[in-house]
């Protein structure tokens, strides 16, 4: 996949909540690697970085189309533009089994990448957070400024993956060994991974409209913790500045701004969503409510 940043919307669950309390109830009613293989030294520092808005944020160019990608991989992904941007009749058996097993596995093919207990994922995670504490927003920050563009180097996946699936996702680790390169799901589930890896919870989302897909990851928080204030005096941002969370307290964490927050990718107001434990979502929004109207499994 390849990244995009326009304007957009999401919703939410939490894994290790049984009843998801501040998530999914807030938001719908409104292989290890060789021990010889380690994380890039990272600088550390407790100065905030203020990052300068590198050239592509914001860029549409930069989005997979159906026609984009060759090998076995340009069907599928013109499959996953459809299902999220056309009127799907779920009443038809076949439409629906057909589309549920396609974000099956999907879903399953992503969380085998987010690899958060890996020990090269960790240790990066490990050496990248300068702020002490539970599980924080400057923690989450810490994270986001190790890897965000231009520290993040994109490149494209193989024109002929040699995988099953019929998209190229990298594990978190495998990002991290290389440098951190890649396109937009691998910094998606880089994220989210480095997210888990400090205790976190994270869920991957895919966003499309007629003009191509992208997938981005998001962070939760607290019901009660300020994120956009935090994220405002950490990234000397206007008081008026527009930090965009979700409800259940997600926050953003595309390269769509040089902070966390950035503004989302235009989604056309149906999304698809995978969380930690694996089951999946596909939302719309009617009105300001999104509604699940797909899911599994």
């Amino acid at each position: 996949m390849l990244p995009g940043s326009q304007t957009g919307s999401t919703a939410a669950k939490d894994k290790d909540s049984p009843k998801a309390t501040i998530t999914r109830q807030a938001l719908f009613t409104g292989d290890e690697t060789p021990a010889a293989v380690r994380a890039p030294a990272l600088t550390r520092s407790t100065t905030p970085t203020i990052r300068k808005r590198p050239s592509f944020y914001g860029s549409s160019s930069r989005i997979i189309n159906g026609s984009g990608l060759s090998g076995n991989s340009t069907n599928s992904t013109s499959v996953l533009v459809q299902y999220l941007t056309q009127t799907r009749d779920y009443s038809n058996q076949t439409v629906k089994n057909d589309e549920v097993e396609f974000w099956n596995r999907v879903g399953s093919e992503i969380r085998k990448k987010v690899d958060g207990g890996n020990t090269v994922t960790r240790d990066f995670a490990l050496a990248a957070v300068n702020h002490s504490g539970t599980y924080n927003v400057q923690q989450v920050c810490d994270l986001w400024d190790a890897v965000v563009p231009p520290v993040w180097t994109y490149v494209n996946d193989p024109a002929d993956p040699d995988v099953s699936f019929w998209d190229y996702f990298a594990a978190a680790s495998e990002s991290i060994t290389v440098g951190l390169k890649g396109d937009c799901d691998d910094f998606a589930i880089l994220n989210a991974a480095l997210v888990e890896a400090i205790g976190g919870n994270s869920r991957v989302i895919y966003a499309a409209n007629p003009g191509g897909a992208h997938m981005y990851a998001e962070a939760q928080f607290d019901s009660g913790v300020d994120v956009t204030q935090i994220i405002r005096s950490r990234y000397a941002l206007q008081p008026s500045a527009v930090v965009y969370t979700h409800p259940g307290n997600w926050l953003n964490l595309d390269w769509s701004a040089p902070h966390p927050g950035g503004t989302f990718y235009d989604d056309g107001g149906t999304i698809w969503i995978v969380y930690k434990d694996g089951h999946w979502e596909k939302l719309r929004k009617e009105g300001a409510t999104w509604n699940i109207i797909l899911s599994g499994p």
